[in-house]
């Protein structure tokens, strides 16, 4: 991590890492892309629609293409993996309504799975020549429903391949996918939340990116990175690694 903040830090020096990324908002960094002060930057599939779509638009002769991942100084290069399980859903114990709960649950996770993800056929979209035709002025419409969706968001490959290519081929958003899980660094634990993650977790994150924007800035010095290390452990950081390490002997790993 130190190697890492050590090499943000010389590209805020030599002006190439934005001077305003901690301020930088979905809006603001929006606004960036499309007046073109922005040359390179982790993307959703919607800004091949909005951002990007703007600045081609400003700007013919721009052109957008998905990049490797960098490689390190030992060879070694990838990006974070998220848990399977990204979200809990929770009844209460007193409500009067949660057998519906779990049938609303349970509709959204099975049949009601691809109506939510893709919108309904025939208003949404078609099969053409076995692709998905999108109508996209009716799947912006259509984006209240992934909140639902999300509530039970379950990977069908299918469905998701069918989604990307139809949202945008030219942009092979399909193939993006697939490089970003061929270059995974799997997280080991993939447990329910710990109940020392819910205790500390967000002022152990509020203090890390205080201390990781301090130092890429050039306010702090990297030796701060040692001083935040122990703040880390002694705020709550060693409680919760002990239960999930506690959590990989129960699970036999």
């Amino acid at each position: 991590m130190k190697e890492g903040l050590i090499y943000l830090r010389s590209l805020y020096d030599q002006n190439i890492l934005d001077p305003e990324f901690p301020l930088n908002k979905i809006d603001v960094l929006g606004e960036k892309v499309v007046s073109g002060k922005v040359g390179l930057y982790s993307a959703a599939w919607s800004d091949t629609r909005t951002h990007i779509a703007a600045n081609r638009k400003n700007d013919p002769k721009a052109v957008w293409i998905p990049l490797g991942f960098p490689i390190g100084p030992n060879g070694k290069h990838g990006v974070y993996s998220t848990s399977t399980v990204r979200s809990y859903n929770v009844v209460p114990i007193k409500s009067q309504n949660a057998e519906a709960v779990v049938k609303f649950l349970d509709f959204m996770a099975g049949p009601g799975q691809t109506s939510l993800k893709l919108g309904f056929e025939n208003e949404i979209w078609t099969r053409v020549n076995g692709k998905l035709s999108i109508r996209f002025d009716e799947h912006t419409k259509h984006g209240y429903r992934g909140i639902y969706g999300s509530l039970v968001d379950t990977a069908e490959r299918d469905i998701t391949r069918d989604r990307l290519e139809g949202l945008g081929e030219q942009f092979h958003l399909y193939e993006n996918l697939q490089r970003i899980e061929s270059n995974l660094m799997v997280d080991q634990f993939n447990g329910p939340p710990t109940p020392a993650m819910g205790k500390h977790n967000v002022k152990l994150s509020k203090l890390q990116e205080d201390t990781f924007t301090r130092i890429i800035a050039g306010v702090s010095p990297i030796e701060e990175f040692d001083a935040f290390v122990k703040k880390w452990k002694e705020a709550g950081g060693d409680e919760i690694t002990g239960e999930v390490n506690e959590w990989w002997r129960e699970t036999g790993k």
